[in-house]
């Protein structure tokens, strides 16, 4: 990416995600993804890998910002393809 880093502008939630991941998963290792869309709109999401299922699934915790604070939820993928939602995480 030749863009540097100061003309960037990250989306206010990627902060909120960023405690919601250290509140939920300390120092395990995870991540956050951001899309930043040619509309001028982002989206992001924490998550964490859970290892895999029976079936060869990776199974992936993430967490979303909404209106009323972090939704915890878990994920099914199959060869980098989300095959959709499995259950809302409980800690």
């Amino acid at each position: 990416m030749d863009t540097p880093r100061s003309e960037l502008e990250l989306p206010p939630e990627v902060d909120t995600l960023y405690a919601a991941a250290q509140d939920y998963w300390g120092d395990d290792r995870w991540a956050i993804d951001v899309k930043l869309w040619t509309d001028g709109t982002a989206s992001a999401y924490a998550y964490r890998s859970r290892g895999r299922n029976d079936d060869g699934h990776l199974i992936q915790e993430r967490l979303f910002p909404t209106d009323d604070g972090i939704r915890a939820t878990r994920v099914e993928l199959q060869d980098s393809e989300d095959l959709g939602f499995v259950d809302d995480a409980i800690e």
